[in-house]
């Protein structure tokens, strides 16, 4: 029950980050990308939470090393 919950709460916050993502790529401009990053750091933590640590810097280091992350 508890990795389930975990998981629930991991789709449910990606999905949150989805959503606001969504409603703005129309404008072409991310606005607000720190609440963004807020809910996908929380599902990064409650992966984390199944059964180890996770560093988000390994997670962000990871990204941008296999990433085209522009302005």
């Amino acid at each position: 029950p508890r990795h389930e919950a975990s998981l629930n709460a991991t789709v449910a916050a990606v999905g949150t980050a989805r959503h606001m993502l969504t409603r703005q790529l129309d404008g072409r401009q991310v606005e607000r990308s720190e609440l963004i990053a807020g809910a996908l750091r929380n599902a990064l933590d409650e992966l984390a939470a199944l059964g180890g640590h996770l560093s988000p810097d390994e997670v962000i280091g990871r990204i941008f090393a296999n990433f085209c992350i522009g302005k």
